[in-house]
């Protein structure tokens, strides 16, 4: 058998995919580590994968977010003692260091000097290679990728456009401004598999599951966004009142299609997706308030206790266990 995890992007809202993770743990009574082959993330979904690729207990990666939030995200929008809102178009929302401080200090208290390939799974991270306009995935197993610090390959997955400046990697002596993998595959379900197909030197899903004999792949969302664009907007907006909403409606997009897209290739069996809609939380990926936490861990709880999530949660505890 061969489990696959897929952890989408979305900000703030990682709680939510940390918060499934920490429950399914809870119930299998061991670390997650030990019951995937492989691990993929995208933006602060590398940071859940990363997280659990190197053994850290998914209730730390909880905590992660509700203690650290609001420094990555400070309240109102504030760069030092000026005003976002008055530099609002020439530069990123945020500035860097938080997140670096953050991502940076111990990765969630595994040391600074941890490096990408020595996680206990194998793990792909999705950017966006701005300088050669193309994917740039960060693999745990390729051997460039693999001295990394782990802070460093997730911060430039994290690297959301608008909200922080690029992180940038040097490449082949060459330096190159990566940004957030979203705009690629904000849900990198159907990437892990084509990534684990590579690795093992397959040439198709076909070849790959008669190598494997059972496939197993489990994506999770971090919520629904349910917030609408009305037909006066969607005619009337021009760059200016794009500009945010746009990279939301990527991201989304992104998601959705990569769901149809694994749902098309494996049964039900093999592929389950996790995602719930967000009824009072807010789908701002940036909105680190205490309140907000709480309806997100609530929105992500209803899901868990409710019909099809509950569904969900007892077929994967069953598969994971066998």
């Amino acid at each position: 058998m061969y489990r696959i995890l897929a952890i989408d992007g979305g900000g703030i809202r990682g709680i939510i995919p940390a918060w499934w993770l920490a429950r399914l743990e809870e119930q299998l009574g061991e670390p997650l580590h030990k019951y995937f082959d492989f691990v993929a993330g995208t933006s602060t979904g590398s940071i859940v994968a990363a997280g659990i690729a190197a053994g850290i207990p998914a209730e730390t990666l909880v905590r992660f977010y509700r203690e650290q939030g609001k420094n990555i995200f400070p309240p109102r929008g504030f760069r030092n003692d000026r005003k976002i809102w008055d530099l609002s178009f020439f530069i990123p929302k945020y500035e860097e260091s938080p997140l670096r401080d953050v991502l940076k200090q111990n990765f969630l208290n595994l040391g600074t000097d941890l490096l990408y390939g020595e996680l206990k799974l194998n793990c792909a991270v999705v950017a966006y290679d701005a300088l050669n306009r193309r994917p740039r995935i960060l693999r745990s197993w390729d051997p460039n990728d693999a001295a990394l610090p782990i802070w460093e390959v997730c911060k430039a997955s994290c690297s959301a456009p608008t909200y922080f400046p690029a992180h940038v990697i040097e490449t082949a002596g060459v330096p190159c401004p990566l940004i957030d993998g979203g705009v690629v595959a904000n849900n990198p379900a159907s990437l892990a598999l084509a990534e684990a197909i590579r690795k093992q030197r397959n040439t198709n899903l076909a070849d790959f599951e008669s190598t494997n004999h059972e496939l197993i792949l489990i994506s999770l969302g971090t919520g629904n966004l349910t917030r609408r664009i009305t037909v006066d907007e969607a005619q009337q907006w021009g760059k200016a009142q794009w500009a945010l909403p746009i990279l939301d409606v990527v991201f989304d997009g992104t998601s959705a299609a990569d769901d149809m897209l694994c749902e098309a290739m494996l049964t039900e069996d093999q592929y389950i997706r996790l995602q719930v809609d967000l009824r009072a939380a807010s789908d701002d990926l940036d909105d680190a308030s205490d309140e907000n936490i709480d309806e997100l861990l609530a929105d992500a709880l209803r899901f868990y206790d409710e019909g099809e999530g509950r569904r969900k949660f007892d077929q994967i505890i069953n598969l994971l266990s066998q």
